[in-house]
């Protein structure tokens, strides 16, 4: 048994806690502001403060032209594309499926990490931690959620397309920011797909919505701003400094911490009850991380 390693656990919880309450944030901006207007609007308005600190710290972004698509990549396959897909299938899926969809993203990181980066291996205690948070989300979600699987296949390929978009730009960042071969630095790198995922949401919510007589609250502005520059940019700061250090496998997992810190937020703030099946699978998800961070180790031979 090995000492848990707690700056990968402390880098994995905050993007795991802020994505989980960016859930009820995004129920406030959704009041009067549609969801291709507040994708377009986050990463605009994300880009900002990212390019200030960028160049407040002496970082720099190459010009505009081929270098540029490894950022166009990511920002297509980390926010645009797999956003876009996810809201249009979530008017035809339940968010209960959607959930246990999303889940699998560690289980396409798992392989095409092992396909692409020559130091990532399928180890059994990589297989077993990421088993073992699915089965916590699973748990979580309920069973009865499974039987919707094969209803509107369109909706749940969507659904699943989008986890492996997820999966595609964390493995394919890996390359771009790894500690022992730093070709670009995190916030050098967050800020080039935030510009090229905002470049993208723009041309997508102008397409699909009125942008221009929308009426937004004072309270979805708060929560948009919220949203932009404090979950987002902290989230995604965190989450690529982990895919750095520890890989993406790991990275990943952070998929799982999301619905438990759903359930969580939304105990505090809105006084929804947590459940038997909610602590089990948060204990099964915290189970998993220890085994994928050497807490507890499972022998196999190589």
């Amino acid at each position: 048994m090995n000492s848990i390693n707690w700056r990968y656990v402390v880098l994995m919880l905050i993007p795991g806690t802020l994505w989980g309450v960016a859930f009820l944030v995004n129920e406030i901006t959704l009041r009067s502001i549609p969801p291709f207007t507040i994708a377009m609007a986050r990463n605009v308005l994300a880009t900002i403060p990212l390019l200030g600190a960028l160049y407040y710290m002496g970082g720099k972004l190459p010009r505009f032209g081929l270098q540029w698509w490894p950022f166009l990549l990511v920002g297509a396959f980390d926010n645009a594309i797999p956003f876009t897909l996810s809201v249009w299938a979530q008017q035809y899926v339940d968010s209960g499926l959607a959930t246990i969809f999303v889940a699998t993203t560690p289980f396409f990181t798992l392989i095409l990490a092992r396909l692409f980066i020559g130091d990532e291996y399928i180890t059994p205690s990589k297989f077993a931690g990421v088993a073992l948070g699915m089965v916590g989300v699973l748990v979580l979600i309920g069973p009865a959620a499974l039987r919707q699987l094969g209803v509107n296949f369109w909706s749940q390929f969507a659904l699943l397309s989008a986890s492996a978009c997820y999966a595609i730009a964390t493995v394919f960042s890996r390359s771009y920011i790894r500690e022992d071969n730093k070709q670009q630095t995190v916030l050098e790198w967050l800020t080039g797909q935030f510009i090229c995922a905002s470049a993208i949401n723009i041309v997508i919510a102008f397409f699909m919505e009125d942008v221009t007589a929308i009426q937004p609250t004072t309270e979805s502005i708060v929560a948009l701003l919220v949203s932009a520059w404090v979950i987002i940019i902290f989230a995604f700061l965190c989450y690529y400094r982990l895919n750095a250090i520890a890989g993406p496998t790991y990275a990943s997992f952070v998929t799982y911490l999301i619905p438990i810190n759903g359930v969580i937020w939304g105990a505090i703030i809105l006084g929804e009850a947590i459940t038997t099946a909610s602590i089990v699978a948060l204990l099964l998800i915290l189970l998993g991380v220890a085994v994928i961070n050497g807490l507890i180790r499972i022998p196999y031979r190589q």
